[in-house]
């Protein structure tokens, strides 16, 4: 028998790996298709694609690296990771049985056609997680088996892994491929407009896009042909840089540019002075004959070192377009005239007004092909001694391209934000946790670019990167979210000292000057003396929103009772019992596990957990009712009140008062 079996074996050993083996590829079944684009019909009015799902955890992640200790920002990640959706947990990146969300999600819509495409493991469950999520969410949808109901549309769904296809036209069977529409479009967000919502516009299509990156969103609104013509003035025929913008800082706190074509203007708004006075119109007529139509208004710093620089056709130019300025400034009862200023190599306009009004000096100079104004000669000096250094402005320093830079506008924001989190659920933890994140990010751009073709709207929101400077500015990041702004002022000081020429030595400068962290240079006097007590109060303001926003949905709740019962909810009492003071102390307590067990408390389905600042209690003699809010603050004793009122009527609606009624609000 043994040299029978080891004749046998290999036929037995082959058959065990067959039988072990995956099946091997149908060579007639196509490949999966991953790109969820080649599931996009040819022909649609509204497309709406979402590679990206995973914001919430994304932020949530990047705010632990960056600033995890900070109460604030631990507070508003632990509330984000357990935010639950239906079956989702978004802050997670969990989406429910079935569901494979990280795949992406798009919605087309069409004329004749619907479709819905997103990520899924298994059909079935997959749908029923994506319709409690959308019901939770108050969406008209349903599912009955595998299909899928929207707003009563009928679209039955088939799994092609790794995406289940909805479609009203029927079970697809294969992916048609990206239509010409979609192709090389990956951003995070994607939305494709035609017909429908554009008839009766100048637009024949819009498309907005949204990216995490450099460029992190753009609408461009495509034009018909009808309306290209009105758009060709605006258009410049000459391409390369705008003039002036070799003058602009790059540690200026705002922004405003204009890169138009003047000789285009020119013929178009010229004719609308002919019946102006004699001196308007010549000014007009020097101004385009001078002006290159480019033009940027500019901050060095803080609000009281404004710039204007405007852009010449040629240096010779610049006495014309000076007169031109001097009509422009001269409101009616004041005079305008050209003096010699104090500085060498500067003039200015001096603006005289009525007996009592100040005299103001508008200092100029040219420097290069740029006329520069400005109210300090300093900064003009700057420029015409080539002292600048100048700002790195991408495409918002092209010709035809009009636009707006400010610092980052969430700078200073985040230590209210952070620091004094306002428990109303999970959106405003998740609006926290962008405002801690964007914090590392640098100036703002909005640019418009028109075309013959198209008007593009980008928005432009660096992340400054890595770089010198950055452990200190992270430092300088992390103390402001804890409420300590000398700090915060003091580290960026330094920043801004060390790394003058670092991204982040250039936003701490930027901060420093337009007053975002403060007046910590030389003042830490005043600073001690007004600015701190200034921040204190405007702490205490934001904790106000917590007694605000509660109030309203007592006031909510006990509406939705009066409803659905006939009657007013009973009184509740003063909960919690004792103040959220300790030894003159204001303190972070939250109610113990049975303070709202109360009848009334319970009958209004008011129980938050969170930390509170104010005791609430709900008076009620089954006629009007008032919701009341007490807190102290400061915990000097003096209490602070606010109520909201409501009285029930006799066909069993509830009228309101006057509003919120507060006394001695920030105690």
């Amino acid at each position: 028998m043994r040299p029978m079996l080891a004749r046998r074996l290999p036929a037995l050993l082959s058959l065990l790996a067959l039988a072990c083996s995956p099946p091997a590829p149908d060579p007639q079944a196509p490949p999966p298709v991953k790109d969820i684009l080649a599931w996009a019909p040819a022909e649609v009015d509204l497309a709406l694609v979402v590679h990206r799902t995973t914001l919430p955890k994304d932020v949530a992640d990047l705010a632990v690296m960056h600033f995890g200790g900070v109460p604030g920002v631990d507070a508003a990640v632990q509330t984000m990771r357990t935010w639950a959706l239906g079956p989702m947990i978004p802050g997670a990146g969990e989406w429910g049985p079935g569901l494979a969300l990280d795949r992406g999600l798009a919605v087309f819509m069409g004329t004749e056609q619907e479709r819905v495409v997103f990520g899924a493991r298994e059909l079935v469950p997959a749908l029923d997680s994506l319709v409690k999520a959308a019901q939770a969410a108050g969406l008209p949808v349903s599912v009955t088996g595998t299909t899928l109901s929207v707003a009563g549309n009928a679209l039955p769904c088939v799994l092609h892994p790794p995406f289940a296809v909805c479609d009203s036209a029927g079970p697809q069977t294969a992916a048609p491929g990206r239509p010409a529409w979609a192709t090389g479009d990956d951003s995070d967000v994607f939305v494709r407009i035609t017909g429908g919502p554009l008839k009766g516009t100048p637009f024949e299509q819009a498309v907005i896009t949204v990216r995490d990156s450099d460029t992190p969103l753009q609408v461009q609104a495509r034009l018909r042909p009808e309306a290209r013509g009105a758009l060709a003035p605006a258009v410049p025929t000459t391409q390369g840089p705008s003039r002036g913008m070799a003058q602009v800082d790059r540690a200026n706190s705002l922004l405003l540019k204009l890169g138009l074509d003047a000789a285009q203007l020119a013929p178009v708004l010229l004719p609308l002075t002919a019946h102006m006075p004699a001196p308007v119109k010549a000014a007009a007529e020097a101004l385009f004959a001078a002006w290159s139509g480019d033009l940027v208004f500019t901050f060095d710093g803080g609000f009281t070192h404004p710039v204007l620089l405007l852009g010449l056709r040629a240096p010779s130019k610049a006495p014309a377009l000076v007169e031109a300025l001097r009509v422009a400034a001269t409101p009616p009862g004041f005079t305008t005239a050209r003096v010699d200023a104090r500085r060498p190599g500067l003039r200015a306009l001096r603006v005289t007004g009525p007996e009592g009004t100040p005299t103001v000096d508008l200092h100029y100079a040219v420097a290069g092909d740029t006329l520069v104004v400005a109210l300090a000669p300093a900064d003009v000096l700057r420029r015409t001694l080539r002292q600048v250094e100048p700002a790195e402005l991408g495409v918002l320093g092209r010709k035809g391209v009009h636009g707006l830079q400010v610092g980052n506008p969430l700078a200073g924001m985040t230590s209210a934000w952070a620091a004094e989190v306002v428990r109303a659920g999970p959106v405003q933890d998740l609006l926290t946790l962008l405002g801690t994140t964007a914090a590392l990010r640098g100036p703002l751009s909005v640019e418009l670019e028109p075309t013959a073709e198209a008007v593009t709207l980008r928005v432009r929101w660096p992340v400054l990167g890595v770089g010198k400077g950055r452990d200190g500015f992270l430092a300088a990041m992390r103390a402001e979210m804890g409420g300590d702004q000398i700090k915060a002022t003091r580290t960026l000081v330094d920043v801004a000292a060390a790394h003058r020429g670092s991204p982040y030595g250039v936003e701490a400068t930027r901060r420093l000057a337009s007053g975002d962290a403060g007046l910590y240079v030389g003042v830490v006097g005043v600073l001690a003396s007004v600015a701190i007590p200034a921040f204190m109060k405007y702490q205490r303001r934001a904790k106000t929103s917590e007694a605000t926003m509660n109030l309203r949905l007592l006031f909510d709740r006990a509406v939705e009772h009066a409803h659905r019962t006939g009657r007013l909810p009973p009184s509740a009492p003063l909960t919690p019992a004792q103040p959220a003071c300790e030894g003159g102390q204001a303190v972070d307590r939250a109610p113990a596990p049975d303070a709202w067990a109360h009848a009334a408390w319970q009958a209004l389905g008011f129980a938050p957990q969170d930390t509170l600042r104010y005791q609430y209690e709900f008076v009620s003699d089954g006629q009007r009712f008032t919701a009341r809010a007490l807190g102290d603050l400061n915990c000097d004793g003096v209490r602070a009140t606010f109520e909201r009122v409501g009285e029930l009527g006799p066909d069993g609606t509830v009228s309101g008062g006057a509003g919120l009624y507060k006394k001695n609000e920030l105690e």
